[in-house]
């Protein structure tokens, strides 16, 4: 089990979440619910890597804020930072699929979590953490939680902790130019950045998986995980690059697995393990969840990535 209490500590917003299965080609009216939100995938991810994490957030005092408690209790996710507040609702969001496709409804506006203000940053727990993460979702809900994650990024780097960071760019929250100015703001105080190709080609207006990972290196980010889908991540640093290649898998559902990735990282080098070696491991994690549907009930456990990893993944 991890020695240090908290290690990391994971900000931001989950959304309970209602898919609609399908048969063949055609919709049906049947309806699993389960968990998302990249923070809360980001938090299990990490912990079923072997990290110890917190949570922090607001809640509803709803049954969507009940279930989501009862699943981080149960997935060991420390849940000593969130607040439950009767005044608005845990965020919601649909899954449709239709023909292979995947359309999402959000029902998030007024949420609790994006209610969160710069004093609701738990400045204490942060400077005794090894790790902050947060993403760019936490900063487009609300202006108010973006002002949070700036206190909270401002706390981690007074202590001189480490920060994680994923872009997670949604343009149905701001406009690409408000986007681009406070993701490459963060990003240039981030040890940890995360983003997507196709993310970062829309925000630099690069195409080269190597001019982009150039660009934020120079903007001041330390390390550079460009996430590639099937193809692995082109890892960056100061020192050098690499391509990391994924496990070929015969992927039913890729919904989270941007978050495992950065939560199964940043776990592993919380946990001692050098860069390559997080990123291999991430990678084989995220990949493995593509194989199943659903956000939490895919994510894969410590054993089997490591079982994964010793078969020469």
């Amino acid at each position: 089990m991890p020695q240090h209490p908290r290690a990391i500590i994971a900000l931001g917003e989950p959304l309970f979440e209602f898919s609609f299965e399908e048969e063949g080609a055609t919709p049906t009216g049947r309806c699993l619910s389960g968990f998302g939100g990249d923070v809360s995938n980001f938090a299990v991810a990490a912990s079923r890597s072997g990290a110890a994490v917190g949570i922090c957030t607001r809640l509803g005092a709803d049954p969507f804020g009940d279930a989501f408690l009862a699943m981080w209790r149960e997935e060991g996710v420390d849940t000593s930072l969130v607040e439950r507040t009767p005044d608005a609702p845990t965020g919601l969001y649909f899954i449709s699929r239709s023909n292979g496709a995947h359309q999402f409804t959000y029902y998030r506006a007024g949420s609790a979590a994006s209610r969160m203000g710069p004093g609701f940053a738990p400045r204490d727990a942060i400077r005794a953490a090894r790790l902050l993460h947060f993403s760019g979702v936490t900063q487009g809900i609300s202006a108010s939680a973006c002002e949070a994650s700036f206190a909270a990024l401002g706390a981690a780097r007074e202590a001189g902790v480490p920060v994680s960071y994923d872009p997670n760019y949604r343009p149905l929250f701001w406009s690409v130019e408000r986007a681009r100015g406070i993701i490459h703001e963060t990003a240039s105080h981030a040890d940890y950045f995360f983003p997507s190709l196709d993310e970062a080609r829309l925000l630099t207006g690069m195409s080269d998986p190597e001019d982009i990972a150039s660009f934020y290196l120079c903007l001041g980010a330390g390390t550079v995980c460009l996430k590639l889908g099937k193809d692995g991540v082109f890892l960056a640093t100061g020192q050098g690059a690499r391509y990391i290649p994924s496990l070929p898998v015969q992927a039913v559902d890729a919904s989270g697995a941007g978050d495992i990735f950065a939560g199964a990282f940043a776990a592993r080098r919380v946990e001692g393990d050098g860069l390559e070696e997080s990123a291999r491991f991430a990678t084989v994690m995220a990949a493995l969840s593509t194989t199943r549907l659903g956000c939490v009930r895919s994510i894969p456990r410590l054993a089997e990535v490591r079982e994964r990893l010793a078969q020469g993944a």
